[in-house]
């Protein structure tokens, strides 16, 4: 057995090793310029599908607005403890629309100073304004875009859903994936693998 080993060594050829480390760079770089792509596409892809998402909220962003209103008045007129859930509620309400981080916030933040301690309700005004600062704001840009600018992003996104957004379907098209199994079975040389 020791012989057969031997005899299996001396077929390495001399350039072996060289050839193995070369081929290794090769295919980290390889592996590398991959994954960037892969994480360029993905991101890419994804930035159209979040701001569809966002866009598609507008009408129910634009639904909360008159119970928005109503709570900041009530925040005004009754007593702190008797709002916080009051507030807690509108908050979970809005962050359930897609793209409202910056009215959730600020409700967030007036639900702290009412629950404080020392409950601090000129805080907590002063926070429900934001809010509704931000939600005016929002609904502006978020109606102006829907109008003009959903219906273009929405064709962008059938057009690039098979392609640089393949890897975030749920499933691969039956077509895509013949094609790609066609394309990975061609038979490849790994002995530099090893």
């Amino acid at each position: 057995m020791e012989a057969e080993a031997n005899s299996w060594l001396e077929r390495i050829p001399a350039k072996w090793e060289s050839a193995q480390s070369n081929f290794q760079t090769l295919q980290k770089a390889e592996r590398d310029a991959r994954n960037k792509y892969r994480r360029a596409a993905d991101d890419a892809y994804e930035s159209v599908v979040s701001l569809l998402a966002v866009l598609d909220g507008t009408e129910a962003l634009k639904d909360l607005g008159e119970d928005l209103r109503t709570l900041a008045d009530e925040v005004a007129e009754n007593e702190p403890a008797d709002m916080v859930e009051a507030v807690s509620e509108m908050s979970k309400r809005i962050g359930a629309v897609d793209g409202t981080k910056d009215i959730k916030s600020p409700l967030s933040k007036a639900k702290k100073a009412l629950k404080a301690k020392t409950p601090d309700k000129e805080k907590a005004l002063g926070y429900m304004n934001k809010a509704l600062a931000a939600y005016a704001a929002q609904l502006v840009w978020r109606e102006k875009a829907a109008t003009s600018l959903a219906a273009p992003l929405a064709s962008y996104e059938f057009e690039i859903r098979r392609t640089i957004g393949a890897r975030q379907q749920p499933d691969l098209p039956r077509d895509l994936a013949l094609y790609v199994a066609r394309c990975s079975a061609d038979h490849r040389d790994i002995s530099l693998n090893f």
